[in-house]
């Protein structure tokens, strides 16, 4: 970035255009005088006036004057513009500025000042090419945020239509469940006071089936790590090989008569102690459960 040495100079290069060379080497030598701490001791060299490409005047030259010990500091590059003249001396930056101008008013020559105005074009057109890429990152950045928000959001979406259509799911299936259970009860006790002792006896040997049924269908699931559906024909197709009939005969009722019977346990705490440490007593107690509760 120029400072502020570089855009006074710049800007005031076009004024000189139209002077006199000599009097503008008189003019740029008295300058430099009232500039130095010894005016008298000044010596000057390599002294001309320079148009540059763009047709601009500057007066370029070395000066060389005593310092405040009274010793000469060596020729030191200065430059005359629109009355202001300007050393080649100072901190760094200021350095920098002078000879940044310095070339570009010409006083290094066309040469030097041509190669330096298209170095600094390619650096213009570089700058400008990382200002546009950096803006396209910027960009996709921020689009990709955008995308990133969206997903999240369709996720969520997503997530609570899924939460709440397994909650519809469960509490329809849960309704069911008791439906089937109520129904259940109003059948064992209606056949327990029109059954005959026939009756009775077939229909507790089915009930025995049943409840044994159970008992062989979560042994397979749990144990030999079968899915619902093959672990009930696994067990089914034995029972029929065997000619038995159990009072129901599909694998709802069967997960029913099981879900009924975690929250049976669920509900006692000694129980659900038991079944937490020995899943075998929740087989035991599942099976003599299922029989006590249906036998009629």
């Amino acid at each position: 970035m120029l400072k502020k040495l570089t855009l006074a100079i710049l800007i005031t290069i076009p004024a000189m255009t139209h002077a006199n060379n000599t009097s503008l080497i008189q003019n740029a030598k008295q300058s430099i005088r009232e500039s130095i701490k010894d005016p008298r001791s000044a010596q000057f060299q390599h002294i001309r006036v320079v148009k540059n490409l763009r047709g601009e005047t500057a007066v370029c030259g070395e000066v060389n004057a005593k310092n405040a010990f009274g010793g000469y500091v060596g020729f030191t590059p200065f430059m005359y513009v629109d009355g202001g003249s300007y050393l080649a001396s100072g901190d760094k930056d200021y350095q920098e500025d002078f000879y940044y101008v310095y070339i570009l008013s010409g006083c290094m020559g066309v040469s030097d000042e041509k190669e330096f105005r298209d170095q600094l074009y390619y650096e213009q057109i570089q700058q400008e090419e990382q200002i546009r890429q950096e803006q396209e990152a910027q960009i996709r950045k921020e689009q990709e945020e955008q995308a990133r928000k969206e997903r999240e959001e369709e996720a969520e979406r997503i997530k609570q239509i899924t939460a709440q259509n397994l909650k519809e799911i469960e509490e329809k299936n849960k309704l069911d469940r008791l439906t089937i259970l109520k129904k259940d009860r109003e059948f064992y006790q209606r056949k327990k006071l029109t059954a005959t002792d026939i009756e009775r006896r077939e229909y507790n040997k089915q009930v025995k089936t049943f409840c044994n049924f159970l008992y062989d269908y979560y042994t397979n699931r749990i144990q030999h790590g079968f899915s619902h559906e093959d672990a009930f024909l696994t067990v089914a197709a034995a029972y029929n090989n065997m000619g038995l009939n159990s009072v129901y005969d599909s694998l709802d009722a069967v997960e029913i008569t099981l879900q009924d019977g975690f929250e049976r346990i669920q509900n006692n705490k000694e129980d659900y102690n038991k079944f937490v440490k020995d899943g075998a007593f929740f087989r035991g107690w599942m099976k003599g459960t299922c029989i006590v509760q249906r036998k009629i």
